[in-house]
Formats: structure tokens, sequence, C-alpha cells
């Protein structure tokens, strides 16, 4: 990001003297990032997944599962899942509302895919000390959102593509004008004439 801000500075500074450059950067093409309504509504999609996942682990009892199982274990780390999806939540929210914030997307993919990995275990503990069923609709909730975490994905893969070509098309255009202007004549000195008394 510091590397994209001092090119576009450059760009900034060097379009007073170089005709078309900031235009240029203007028209750079937009590399199939979608629209922001598409994002939002993608979003949308994403955060109701979440919300529903959610639902599904309001099932989930460790605290009266009977056995020699791990109730604490099992407990934290429903606690930390419940925690992580609600983190993604707000992240996703933030993302709709500034859709060019790669971090913003790039925070809701990884809490998501904690999520997911920690889901792995713990349905494993639901299947065995609680019920088959359960531990099944937790797994069939969290496989509805895989397509909206998949268009996440592709989201911010495209949204860093464009990022990325529009820092390389500024800085090939300040690197233009420096060679215009070390091209330019350098003026012609100028004389001090001292006022005659």
């Amino acid at each position: 990001m510091a590397n994209l801000r001092r090119s576009i500075l450059v760009v900034c500074l060097a379009a007073t003297v170089c005709p078309g450059a900031s235009s240029l950067v203007a028209q750079s093409p937009q590399r199939g990032v979608p629209s922001e309504w598409e994002i939002r509504e993608d979003l949308k999609l994403l955060v109701r997944h979440i919300d529903e996942l959610g639902g599904a682990l309001l099932e989930v009892h460790p605290e009266l599962w009977v056995g020699d199982g791990p109730k604490e274990a099992y407990q934290q780390q429903l606690q930390s899942i419940r925690d992580e999806a609600g983190y993604a939540r707000r992240a996703a929210e933030a993302l709709a509302a500034r859709p060019e914030r790669l971090s913003l997307a790039l925070e809701t993919h990884l809490r998501l895919d904690a999520v997911g990995e920690m889901l792995i275990s713990l349905c494993e503990g639901v299947r065995r000390y609680q019920s088959e069923p359960a531990a099944t609709r937790i797994q069939n909730q969290w496989s509805a959102g895989a397509r909206a975490r998949d268009k996440l994905r592709e989201y911010m893969v495209s949204l860093a593509e464009e990022m990325e070509g529009q820092s390389r098309v500024m800085a090939e255009e300040a690197q233009r004008c420096r060679e215009q202007l070390s091209r330019q004549p350098a003026p012609p000195p100028t004389a001090n004439k001292k006022e005659s008394q």
C-alpha cells in the first residue's frame, strides 16, 4: 500500500508537467472486478449464511455431553467458532460499506477459513458425544455457504490484481514523465543585474 501511495503521488505530481498522465491512469481496465452493487449483494448473502451457521451452532451443548470426552475443550472451541464468525460478519459488513478495502476482504476470508478448520473438529465431537443429525446439520449449513465464500475469494483476487495493475500503470507513466523531463533542455541562467547607484 505504501508503494501504491507513492506511485499515486508521483503521478499526481507528474501530471502537472506531463499532459495525459492522469487520464491514462483513469482509463486503466477494470480486469473483471465486480461492481459495488454486485459485491454488496454477495456479501449480504455471505452474512446471511454466517447467521444461519450461528443458528445451527445453538444446538450444540458440550456442557451436557456424557462421557469421558474433553467437554471443556469443546466448549472453548465452540466459543472460538462463534467469536471468529462474529468477527467475520463484522468484517463483511465493513467491506460492504468500503468494497475497495482489500484488507477487509482478506480479514473476512481468513476468519471464515479459521471457522471452517475449527468446525471439522467440533463436528467430530458433536457426532461422537451428542448426535449424528446435529453434526450433519452444522456441516450442511457450512456447505450451503461455500459459493458465497468462493465469490469472496474470487473478489479478493480480482481486487488485488486490479490494484497491482493500477500501480504498474502509474509507475510506468511516472517513469515516462521522468524521462520526458530529463530530455528537456535546462533553462538559460539568468544574470543578476545590479542597479546602478
